[in-house]
């Protein structure tokens, strides 16, 4: 593998997003397996969604990411989705979106068709929540509900949309799973008994899947530590896990991937805590690994850009990040402003070094 200067990828990151990339990143979503990448946003029309795939089955240059526009529009003309979770079955044939105003739909990739889910067996779910994820062997996606205080919170959006640490007071216990059966099309919900009790009001950054382990991992973020839960579906039970090694400062904000078939969990650049109002905004540009069986993390290099907001995927030993960086913060809003326009880059995980070229790999399992 080929380490690269950081000018160089500073530079071609920017020139391949200008002209092959999809932009939005402060309003998208996304999703991916390990052949393809799924990208929603509405802001590049504020009428319309644009959707992108990257294609990961095939080697290509950091300078010129495989994306591809998918011809998609909304269901409705003129009324962009929500997005707030995307989930994608298990032999990728189709796409889940789970929007703020128009419920649960699918697209068939095979029919070109949109369906919106039946609400009849969960008529008060809401848009919006803590976390989810997908077993793809499977085919579920498992929620974690968030209530309606929660959701409806002024002064919480606030927070969060500033930065500002979370308060206990703001975080009630939730405790209600809702599945969604991909196969069937239908949900379930069920009450677990302290699923977020432990973890003392902090704000919950996501979850994964660990098909491994047949079980949840969920990673809270407090005011002063990062803390890590697993729940086992077979036996319902839900423990703390004792992390050692690397641990990693505390993030706001920030995405989490699953990897080696859910055996490590990536922990990627985000929003530290701090308000944009009071010009206290901080970031971590920094990546750790966490491994399940040993309940170590394990810091990363660090990426060659410092990130401020990144999606991405895993494929085999490579993490592939794509984000706004943090010169472009300080860019004038107006046309032909790149603040929305992502730089992509690839860490082999295995060998622990960012390259050049991201190149189909099988998992090494580090």
């Amino acid at each position: 593998m080929i380490a690269v200067p950081l000018a160089a990828i500073i530079l071609s990151a920017f020139a391949a997003a200008a002209s092959t990339a999809p932009r939005g990143i402060g309003f998208a979503r996304t999703v991916f397996n390990e052949q393809k990448l799924y990208y929603i946003s509405d802001a590049e029309s504020r009428t319309e969604n644009v959707f992108y795939s990257l294609d990961l089955t095939v080697p290509w240059p950091v300078s010129a990411p495989a994306w591809t526009k998918l011809p998609l529009n909304p269901p409705v003309a003129g009324r962009p989705l929500w997005a707030s979770y995307m989930a994608l079955s298990g032999n990728g044939s189709k796409v889940y979106i789970f929007d703020l105003r128009m419920g649960t739909l699918s697209y068939d990739f095979h029919t070109s068709r949109w369906k919106t889910l039946d609400r009849k067996n969960y008529q008060d779910l809401l848009g919006t929540f803590h976390a989810a994820a997908t077993d793809t062997d499977d085919d579920v996606v498992y929620i974690l509900e968030e209530p309606v205080k929660y959701a409806l919170d002024d002064e919480v959006k606030y927070a969060m949309e500033n930065g500002i640490a979370p308060s206990t007071d703001w975080f009630p216990k939730v405790d209600t799973l809702l599945t969604l059966d991909m196969k069937t099309d239908m949900w379930s919900r069920e009450q677990i008994a302290g699923l977020l009790e432990n973890t003392k009001g902090g704000f919950v950054l996501g979850w994964m899947y660990s098909s491994v382990r047949k079980s949840l991992v969920l990673l809270a973020s407090t005011e002063s530590a990062m803390t890590l839960y697993e729940y086992h579906i077979p036996t319902k039970v839900i423990q703390p896990i004792i992390a050692t090694g690397d641990i990693p400062p505390v993030r706001h904000i920030a995405p989490i991937f699953s990897a080696y078939s859910g055996r490590k969990l990536v922990l990627a650049p985000g929003l530290a805590q701090g308000s944009k109002m009071a010009g206290e905004t901080k970031y971590t540009s920094d990546i750790h690994v966490f491994d399940l069986e040993t309940s170590a993390w394990t810091r990363m290099a660090d990426p060659p850009v410092e990130y401020t907001k990144a999606l991405g995927a895993v494929s085999g030993d490579h993490l592939v990040l794509y984000g706004t960086v943090l010169e472009q913060e300080t860019h004038a809003h107006g046309p032909g402003c790149p603040c929305d326009v992502g730089v992509h880059s690839v860490l082999n995980m295995k060998d622990n070094v960012w390259v050049d070229h991201y190149t189909l790999s099988q998992s090494s399992d580090m």
